[in-house]
């Protein structure tokens, strides 16, 4: 799936860096992914979709991560691992 805009109208980089192996890669060779903790698109290498059992860990290891950033950045209390309606999801 390739990237045609650049979110939130910046002019489009030459290189980005994928949030799950940290490789430069070029635009046209990645794919977005879910909204990071700060609210803004990630970008992931089209190679990760190959292995689509590897690529569901991965993703779920880092929009966990990202979770536990923005609970973290907004005070929130880790503890309350309820539905809280308040708390917005990073997908």
């Amino acid at each position: 799936m390739g990237v045609i805009n650049f979110p939130y109208n910046k002019p489009m980089p030459k290189e980005v860096t994928c949030v799950l192996c940290k490789r430069k890669i070029a635009l046209s060779e990645a794919t977005i992914g879910p909204l990071n903790a700060e609210g803004e698109i990630s970008l992931l290498c089209n190679g990760h979709l190959w292995d689509d059992l590897q690529f569901i860990d991965e993703l779920a290891d880092y929009v966990a991560d990202e979770r536990r950033k923005f609970f973290h950045a907004n005070d929130h209390n880790l503890m309350q691992f309820g539905v809280l309606p308040h708390v917005r999801t990073l997908y």
